[in-house]
């Protein structure tokens, strides 16, 4: 069974089990359709949402250039342009990537 069709089966049981009548139910449906209908669904954009993002792309970017200090010495000359040039590329085409998802379009700035 569909898990559609399970919840189905829970909803009549406990329909019968509660002895709720099907007039009960369409009203209930229709209050409830009408709640989510006069509410508006914003995306979080909140100070605090914001805050931990910078600070996680911070920590990002500062972990990478730690580890990149770390090893620099052991880098040979083409692993060291490898890993510059790398890091670059990457945050390129993750700006692209960011550019052409609306949800994510704020992100590209940064990465470029």
């Amino acid at each position: 069974m569909s898990l559609k069709e399970d919840s189905l089966q829970d909803i009549v049981l406990l329909a019968m089990h509660n002895n709720i009548t099907l007039e009960e139910i369409s009203e209930a449906l229709a209050d409830s359709v009408k709640s989510v209908a006069s509410q508006s669904i914003k995306p979080s954009s909140s100070v605090l949402s914001k805050l931990f993002g910078y600070i996680g792309g911070i920590f990002v970017f500062a972990g990478i250039g730690v580890f990149i200090s770390m090893y620099w010495g052991d880098f040979g000359s083409a692993a060291r342009v490898i890993v510059t040039l790398g890091l670059g590329l990457v945050a390129f085409i993750m700006g692209l990537v960011c550019l052409y998802d609306n949800r994510s379009e704020k992100a590209a700035t940064p990465l470029f």
